[in-house]
């Protein structure tokens, strides 16, 4: 098939899938497809609840922690941090990563303070696990 049979459809549909499936990858928190994933459900959630659930799936685990699982805990930390009014830099730059989430850590600003014991010991048996 040559490129002029290719209709503006079909060249914006090919785009469409090329972008949509591509993983992210990068050195920020936010800069990982678990962790991008772990962000979807958190902005579907109401409340607090999924970064607890999140924290505690940390401290529930043995010995060894799935890379997957750390990058959902991390991530959630980042965003109980914005919370608190400490968000990190990928938060106050807005990177594309954290789209939507400064609507969400808005809306629950101030909230979670009883969630930072459990995410400073999320954080130290991630620390654990890395050494």
């Amino acid at each position: 098939m040559s490129l002029a049979n290719i209709s503006n459809y079909q060249i914006a549909d090919k785009f469409y899938w090329s972008v949509s499936y591509m993983g992210a990858w990068g050195t920020g928190i936010f800069e990982n497809d678990d962790v991008l994933d772990w962000k979807e459900e958190l902005l579907e959630s109401e409340g607090l609840d999924f970064i607890k659930e999140t924290l505690e799936s940390i401290i529930e685990e043995d010995d060894y922690i799935e890379v997957d699982i750390a990058s959902s805990a991390i991530g959630a930390i980042e965003v109980l941090a914005a919370i608190q009014g400490k968000p990190g830099e990928e938060l106050k730059n807005d990177s594309i990563y954290v789209e939507g989430l400064n609507e969400w850590i808005e809306l629950h600003k101030g909230h979670g303070k009883s969630l930072l014991p459990i995410a400073k010991k999320a954080i130290k048996k991630i620390k654990k696990t890395l050494s």
